[in-house]
């Protein structure tokens, strides 16, 4: 879902999703919507916000529907039902996973199956990579999953904004957007004066978003509450994946509580692969993986299947 530029107040996104302005805060704090928060107070939306949690809403309706056709044996109408959810909103690994599991049951009818069963879990491995009940349906198909792409939101977006349009869209003072751009908080792009791309400005709100989580994840951390933590950096490189330091801690963390399951150093190695592509000379990323490619080639061999 392409992200929008324009940003919403609350009242405009209460009015969108047909709620009081209070619920708005509740959906934030539970995660429901993502706000950027500008000032001290304000809360504004990205214009595809509401309308996201609006598809996500009506996903969660036809997965349930397709879950019911499942537990009565009706496959087709289930199919049809994941694959409307996964049409409405692509990150319900949910209804991806479900389809797999429908057709690598069925395999004995159709050969087929075979590949679309294996679409399907790598559909749903794209949005949790690290969920075991998916790893043990490739340990059964004789697979050693990879992750096929990474996900960067700020890519391919070259509309550009005027160092005047940015410090409204921000809230600051022409000046502080400009030294915002020299001192590469934000990326400018220079031709004839400065300008920045659309995309920026979001990297800028998420980067900002994202740094807060990870302080609250390295406290858990070090007061050894670990599923928290994880949960922290998980959220952190959602928020903003191009956050390095979090893709290295959860290999650590992998690392550490996995050292005799293959599974936790697979995942482990998909998050220092991470990390790597967006600091390809950090020598230390480099020698963990190089450490940790011999045990991960025959990894299916300690998969449950």
């Amino acid at each position: 879902m392409k992200e929008g530029l324009f940003l919403l107040t609350v009242d405009e996104v209460a009015d969108i999703l047909r709620v009081k302005q209070l619920a708005i805060f509740k959906m934030v704090y539970a995660g429901q919507i993502r706000s950027i928060r500008i000032g001290h107070r304000t809360l504004r939306f990205r214009k595809t916000e509401p309308y996201r949690y609006i598809n996500e809403k009506e996903s969660q309706k036809f997965y349930a529907k397709g879950m019911k056709f499942k537990n009565i044996g009706d496959l087709k109408n289930a199919v049809i039902c994941f694959k409307d959810a996964g049409s409405i909103y692509p990150l319900n690994r949910f209804a991806q996973f479900e389809l797999g599991k429908i057709y690598y049951d069925n395999i004995n009818e159709d050969e087929t199956y075979y590949d679309l069963a294996k679409r399907r879990f790598e559909k749903a491995l794209e949005l949790d990579f690290e969920d075991r009940n998916l790893h043990s349906y490739f340990a059964q198909m004789d697979i050693i999953p990879q992750r096929l792409n990474s996900y960067n939101p700020y890519q391919g977006d070259e509309e550009l904004l005027t160092i005047k349009e940015l410090a409204r869209v921000i809230r600051v003072q022409y000046l502080k957007a400009y030294e915002m751009v020299v001192n590469d908080e934000i990326k400018g792009v220079y031709i004839g004066r400065w300008k920045i791309r659309r995309t920026e400005v979001f990297k800028y709100f998420d980067s900002q978003e994202s740094e807060q989580l990870y302080k609250w994840g390295m406290l858990e951390k070090e007061t050894g509450r670990i599923d928290n933590a994880i949960n922290y950096f998980k959220e952190v490189t959602r928020i903003y994946p191009l956050h390095k330091d979090a893709h290295w801690q959860l290999a650590q963390i992998y690392l550490e509580i996995g050292k005799n399951d293959k599974l936790y150093q697979l995942w482990a190695m998909d998050r220092l692969k991470q990390a790597l592509k967006f600091d390809p000379e950090d020598i230390e990323i480099y020698t963990k993986i190089k450490e940790l490619e011999g045990g991960i080639n025959n990894c299916c061999n300690y998969l449950p299947k």
